[in-house]
């Protein structure tokens, strides 16, 4: 009995594997990049989303935005010029099982480039929920406020990373030069609707 069962549990985890497409890794570098309206220098968030969900969706078609990261410097927070970092989902759903597929876009604002990584995610549990930009206080105004308070505690020489989160932007500014896991400066959170800061540390 047990030895029919186990035959039954290999044929149906082969069906799965047999029903879900398989998807290679892909990676792209240094592709150009639209971060700008024509004649203004000024980053604009419409145009790198657009643009990266241009590149993502010859890919992945139907595939949406579900992570934002921006870092960068401090001093250059308000203008966006560092490094932002996209994330993109396509779910795929058969009668055996499903296969969530990622784009991994980051757009250098500075020079105008960008890296995409596209990866199977199916089994690591990768997050799927709608991120709309669009709703509450925009991305710039959050960077100001972010920036202002920075400022507000000291000398704005730090490096800085703006996450969104489920309801809140989180703000971590660490040593200048030091990236993301230098000993941290400073951290809070801004509330994604209102755009009150919110102290954390």
């Amino acid at each position: 009995m047990l030895i029919q069962c186990g035959f039954w549990l290999s044929l149906i985890a082969l069906l799965v594997t047999a029903c879900t497409s398989r998807f290679n890794t892909i990676r792209m570098t240094g592709l150009p990049a639209s971060v700008s309206r024509p004649g203004t220098p000024d980053v604009d968030m419409d145009i790198v989303l657009a643009s990266a969900q241009n590149e993502v969706q010859q890919v992945l078609p139907n595939a949406y935005l579900t992570s934002f990261t921006f870092s960068g410097k401090c001093r250059d927070l308000s203008k966006l010029r560092g490094t932002i970092n996209l994330g993109f989902v396509q779910r795929r759903s058969s009668i055996l099982g499903r296969q969530v597929l990622s784009g991994l876009v980051s757009v250098d604002t500075i020079e105008e480039t960008m890296d995409l990584r596209f990866e199977d995610h199916s089994a690591y549990y990768p997050p799927t929920v709608l991120l709309t930009l669009q709703d509450g206080v925009t991305v710039r105004e959050v960077a100001t406020i972010a920036q202002e308070y920075i400022t507000s505690l000291g000398p704005p020489d730090c490096d800085v990373t703006l996450t969104h989160l489920e309801d809140s932007w989180l703000v971590v500014c660490t040593e200048l030069g030091s990236g993301t896991l230098g000993q941290r400066k400073c951290e809070f959170e801004i509330d994604a609707s209102t755009g009150q800061i919110v102290v954390t540390q």
